[in-house]
């Protein structure tokens, strides 16, 4: 479940980037391993968004609620937030911030991106 998943991987975000971004070589032209690294990177971001984010693809299947609600999680622990629900029938709720914006996982994802595009 979604708990589960939380405590076995918690920075997949910083994993993606560690792995696929950050290079040991001094020399900063693009190689053919960089390039291909950098598009499975973004890719992955493509397909995150795709699955959790875009709100047409998500429209256009059958999602259950519990589904949308999980996606909804996955979300908020993405922009650093933390959502008590103070009631369950009418779907209210209390976000709160969980951490500084620049320390979410948003913040470091953007950066990346941004690294990706003054490296061209």
């Amino acid at each position: 479940g979604d708990e589960n998943s939380q405590s076995s991987w918690m920075n997949p975000f910083d994993d993606l980037i560690q792995h696929l971004l950050t290079s040991t070589d001094t020399n900063n032209t693009p190689t053919i391993q960089k390039m291909i690294k950098e598009d499975i990177y973004l890719r992955t971001l493509d397909a995150i968004h795709d699955e959790i984010v875009n709100t047409t693809t998500n429209s256009t299947r059958t999602t259950a609620p519990m589904m949308m609600m999980n996606d909804t999680n996955i979300k908020d622990v993405i922009r650093g937030l933390s959502v008590a629900f103070t009631n369950q029938i009418t779907g209210e709720s209390k976000v709160t911030p969980t951490l500084p914006v620049q320390d979410t996982v948003s913040a470091r994802l953007i950066s990346s991106l941004i690294s990706l595009l003054q490296a061209y």
